[in-house]
């Protein structure tokens, strides 16, 4: 029964990378990246709801387990679904991620001080509402359109929260956690290791160096900003980019070092110390 592979991450921490890897090499039989493979991985619950009057998170998220339920049978062996999600319950009822109805989970984190800048940059803030965004542990992302309907209510928490909430539930859903410095600097080894935890969760699928190769070489980061610049970026209007930015703008290259003050740069620091010691940014 158990069958979403999620791909999931605080936002701006790695996801899209993630996802290009992962669709370039399972829908793919040459293990070269088009735009369009990336439909092949929806987003939930964004792509999974409608637009209603009087929406709310507590109305969607009696939702949750059905659409889940029907997600899995849809498919007959596994679906990767993308998600920003925090892993919990929402009124102390409704699970975000139904367990038995999912099969793992992929979480990709990046030092919470980029994501902060990268916040910046994707949703055109001032640092200031972009730290705001950052340490709401009551995070919400939610859309709406031109006539005020609103959809896609998804707690978010923020950022330690989030990472948090995959780390105390590890032992409900099997979670493998993917470092996006580590990702970046060493695709194929990381990429390898995600292929094999993938593997030995009995997903059927074969795993091949040479086409990891072939993805790898597909997928670097100028190759995609070149891609990007020629032909634009297909998800940049739906996911909320609200400015003429490149959405592979800086990637593994962006230092918060040179580009966050240090004032800033200690604020995060000092609000999120555990949690960066365990990740091995300290």
């Amino acid at each position: 029964m158990s069958k979403i592979i999620w791909l999931s991450s605080y936002p701006k921490s790695g996801n899209t990378f993630l996802r290009i890897l992962i669709s370039t090499y399972f829908f793919t039989n040459d293990g070269n990246y088009k735009q369009l493979l990336l439909k092949n991985i929806k987003e939930y619950p964004r792509e999974y709801f409608e637009y209603v009057p009087n929406n709310s998170i507590s109305k969607e998220a009696m939702q949750w387990k059905r659409k889940q339920l029907t997600i899995n049978k849809s498919y007959k062996k596994f679906i990767f679904l993308k998600t920003h999600l925090a892993h919990c319950d929402v009124n102390k009822k409704y699970k975000t991620l139904v367990p038995n109805l999912s099969k793992c989970i992929i979480y990709i984190y990046r030092d919470p001080r980029n994501v902060l800048l990268s916040l910046k940059d994707f949703f055109n803030l001032d640092i200031k509402s972009a730290k705001k965004v950052l340490f709401d542990n009551k995070g919400i992302i939610r859309f709406k359109n031109k006539d005020g309907l609103e959809k896609n209510f998804a707690p978010i928490l923020d950022w330690g929260s989030n990472y948090m909430s995959y780390k105390n539930n590890e032992s409900r859903i099997p979670t493998i956690f993917v470092k996006y410095e580590d990702l970046v600097k060493n695709t194929a080894e990381e990429f390898l290791k995600i292929l094999k935890f993938l593997k030995d969760k009995n997903i059927s699928f074969d795993i091949n160096k040479e086409k990891i190769k072939r993805t790898v070489n597909s997928t670097t980061f100028n190759k995609l900003k070149i891609l990007e610049k020629k032909e634009g970026f297909i998800e940049t209007t739906d996911a909320g980019n609200i400015n003429d930015k490149l959405f592979f703008s800086k990637g593994g290259a962006r230092d918060y070092n040179r580009d966050l003050s240090s004032a800033d740069s200690n604020e995060v620091f000092q609000k999120y110390y555990v949690v960066m010691k365990q990740l091995g940014y300290i």
